[in-house]
């Protein structure tokens, strides 16, 4: 987790200086009384369009930690673990404001994600496992490099539902995303990092509902926004 948050600073940090560079050198042309504005955007267009609200759907993997779905209060010390597995999530992104030509915040909204995941044994055994949440919000930044080129910087919380497949067991929760993508014009790519932890919902004595189980996973997506 540490590593993804210092990749989002570092990206953040790079915006930031990209603008400054932008700005000191449209400052320079701006002196120049003889250069058109067509000069500094040959196509006439602006970044409203790659900073706008739009809808997006994502495919991706799930990569989950080697304590995933493991009480909090113990370390899987086993060779045993969760594996990779499929990923959807389908949502919104609300342009609150914009602060420049091509910086904006906004309300990053996901409608509905889920994915799967199995702890196998041996061929015969195995334990199957599906999380999904509906309903997460949070804040994103958006940093327009260009007409068709921005990186996103989003943070999301909200509710987490965690079923063993195996025997039906139901877990409920939270869960806490931060994120970057990239996009070109609609096509989007990007990672997050997922945490939280979950309490079994259910009315078998076989659990103690007391126990919190972790579902930190690392999520790689590519898919569009329109």
């Amino acid at each position: 987790m540490k590593k993804l948050i210092l990749l989002i600073l570092l990206c953040t940090l790079v915006c930031l200086q990209l603008k400054a560079e932008k700005n000191k050198s449209n400052d320079g042309v701006e002196k120049n009384e003889s250069v058109s504005p067509s000069t500094l955007n040959p196509s006439g267009s602006s970044f409203v369009g790659i900073t706008e609200s739009g809808f997006f759907v994502h495919f991706g993997i799930v990569i989950p930690s080697k304590n995933y779905f493991f009480p909090v209060e113990f370390d899987n010390d086993s060779d045993f673990k969760y594996g990779i597995g499929p990923s959807l999530e389908l949502g919104h992104m609300f342009r609150i404001t914009e602060l420049d030509d091509n910086i904006a915040i906004g309300i990053r909204g996901t409608w509905f994600s889920a994915f799967y995941t199995k702890f196998k044994i041996d061929d015969t055994t195995s334990f199957d496992a599906m999380q999904g949440s509906i309903l997460k919000a949070g804040p994103y930044f958006t940093y327009g490099l260009s007409d068709e080129i921005a990186i996103d910087v989003y943070y999301q919380i909200g509710p987490a539902v965690l079923v063993d497949l195996n025997e039906g067991y139901p877990f409920l929760g939270a869960t806490h995303s931060i994120g970057i993508g990239f996009r070109f014009n609609v096509l989007s790519v990007g990672m997050d990092y997922n945490f939280g932890n979950v309490k079994y919902v259910g009315d078998t004595e076989d659990i103690d509902p007391d126990i919190k189980f972790r579902t930190n996973h690392m999520k790689l997506f590519i898919g569009v926004k329109i």
